[in-house]
């Protein structure tokens, strides 16, 4: 089942961008060049896109490289949280329940 990327998680990313690049200070903001964070942007879309798609690894993998390319950037970090998120999610959810969003109880989560 393939689900589309929301106009939402793209603002999660950009604000994401934002805050990182004010939280380096300014002299990092200005250093940084603008494709660099569009290439980051790029990654992590693509990441969602495979998370969203049940390819939690491949996302994993993706964020990964945002986190290498740029340690200081909280985007990467923020993003791999989310895929660890699902990845729990994907393990212990009851995904055949037609309301998939309830995680099953303490006592059943492995």
């Amino acid at each position: 089942m393939k689900m589309e990327f929301s106009h939402l998680g793209e603002r999660i990313i950009l604000l994401v961008v934002a805050l990182s690049a004010l939280v380096g200070g300014p002299a990092r903001a200005a250093a940084r060049q603008l494709t660099s964070e569009a290439d980051q942007i790029k990654t992590a879309q693509q990441g969602l896109g495979l998370l969203m798609n049940g390819d939690v690894e491949g996302a994993t993998k993706a964020f990964q490289k945002i986190e290498s390319d740029d340690p200081d950037s909280a985007l990467g970090y923020l993003m791999e949280a989310d895929a660890v998120w699902w990845r729990i999610y994907f393990t212990t959810g009851n995904l055949i329940d037609p309301d998939v969003f309830v995680v099953p109880s303490g006592s059943s989560t492995p």
